[in-house]
């Protein structure tokens, strides 16, 4: 009986371990560490009337392990799974705004002419730029086919 009992216990704590142990990789808990003033902006400018959540999940795309905010790209969303990400630059002391969520080929040539945009109006060296065109190159990778319950499909 007591061996039951134990793999009981066993197999429960692994259940729950397996469970929390972070295997989808699309979750983060961390956050990058901002300035209120520009938690405030991020917050004012993801819409929804400023209560989204948005500057408690912010991602810096050049180094996902670096907390630390400074000059670099990072994507931020709302809290909740019907949010999309969106992507801002930094470049001290200028913050730069893409316009809107990408879903379609289109929408990837005008977010690509805000990123040659930005780029000038922050003076962004060449090697950033490149650097930046590949993380926007796998932002659309990952967002590919993700529609944040834009679109309900009808069961079948």
């Amino acid at each position: 009986m007591k061996s039951i009992k134990y793999l009981l216990c066993i197999t429960i704590i692994h259940i729950l371990l397996y469970n929390c142990g972070g295997h989808y990789h699309g979750v983060t808990f961390s956050s990058v560490n901002l300035p209120d003033s520009i938690a405030i902006m991020l917050e004012n400018e993801y819409g929804h009337g400023g209560n989204t959540g948005a500057s408690n999940h912010v991602i810096n795309l050049v180094d996902r392990n670096n907390y630390l905010f400074g000059n670099s790209i990072y994507s931020y969303k709302g809290q909740g799974p019907h949010y999309p990400r969106k992507l801002f630059v930094y470049q001290e002391p200028v913050l730069f705004f893409f316009s809107e969520y990408v879903d379609r080929a289109s929408d990837k040539q005008q977010f690509l002419m805000e990123l040659d945009s930005s780029a000038r109006m922050l003076n962004l060296g060449e090697e950033r730029i490149r650097v930046y065109y590949k993380i926007i190159q796998d932002y659309f990778h990952e967002e590919e086919g993700i529609n944040y319950g834009m679109e309900i499909k009808e069961l079948k």
